[in-house]
């Protein structure tokens, strides 16, 4: 289940995450932007799951919208950190396209 904010009339946030562990992988699925406001909670989950015992994780990044340079260079950062345990699941094209005007494609680990 992805993780919302509430219905009370509180805006929801501006991304949702849902990590859990699949087998011998971790998955970790972003949906919505990922930016300046919310990249360090990204990564702070991204952590706690590159912390477990998973042989690889997963971020599922097909439903990204946006994603600024900021949290752009942090993905890339933990990407080169960790290597092949880490990779990115279906990129959107949004995202994707980022990834290529910035010349950081080819050292992500990228899987369809």
């Amino acid at each position: 289940m992805y993780s919302e904010g509430e219905s009370s009339g509180v805006r929801p946030p501006i991304c949702s995450m849902r990590s859990e562990r699949v087998g011998a992988e971790h998955l970790l699925a972003i949906r919505g932007d990922i930016d300046l406001a919310n990249h360090e909670q990204v990564s702070s989950e991204l952590a706690r799951a590159l912390d477990s015992d998973a042989e690889r994780v997963v971020m599922d990044l097909s439903e990204v919208g946006f994603v600024d340079t900021t949290a752009l260079t942090t993905l890339f950062r933990l990407v080169q950190a960790h290597g092949n345990r880490l990779v990115v699941r279906s990129p959107s094209p949004a995202l994707r396209r980022v990834m290529q005007l910035s010349g950081l494609a080819p050292h992500f680990n990228l899987v369809d």
